[in-house]
């Protein structure tokens, strides 16, 4: 086998290397975001579940809107601009205090109150069950984590 050969040799194997490296990378990169996206639907989907089923064991808040701070928030700078702490933590193992789980970096708080409709007026027996949380790895375009909010309409009981 010559020196041209041989060189050739190398550099399709070089080639081939890179590209099976791109690829396993790629899939772990996708099985981490899908991990995210897994541990965020499961966690509101759950707390949605249990707020559905035991309505009359939760806290209704019948501030009006304008006086509620945690209603105002829709983005992650009106966190620290308002001074809203998130009560509750969560992670795989499900949600906790804030003080049990100092390692946390995933923030959730949520808020029950009475719906109202276009016109201002409260439609009884209906709550809407409002969900936001911070993850770190879900970002906005200038690379921020960004707020994610849920809204669920609820019957009461």
């Amino acid at each position: 086998m010559g020196f041209l050969e041989a060189f050739v040799a190398v550099g399709v194997l070089g080639t081939a290397s890179l590209v099976g490296l791109h690829a396993v990378n790629k899939v772990y990169k996708s099985k981490g975001d899908l991990d995210t996206v897994i541990l965020i639907e499961t966690t509101v989907d759950s707390l949605y579940r249990n707020v559905r089923a035991n309505i009359a064991l939760y806290k209704i808040d019948f501030k009006p809107e304008n006086e509620n701070t945690f209603l105002k928030l829709q983005k992650y700078d009106d966190v620290a601009t308002m001074g809203f702490t998130f009560p509750l933590v969560f992670d795989r193992t499900g949600m906790k205090n804030r003080e049990s789980c100092s390692y946390c970096t995933n923030f959730l708080a949520y808020n029950i109150h009475p719906y109202v409709d276009n016109n201002g007026l409260i439609i009884r027996g209906l709550f809407l069950l409002t969900i936001k949380l911070i993850h770190p790895a879900v970002v906005d375009n200038e690379q921020k984590p960004k707020l994610l909010i849920y809204n669920f309409l609820i019957r009461g009981q």
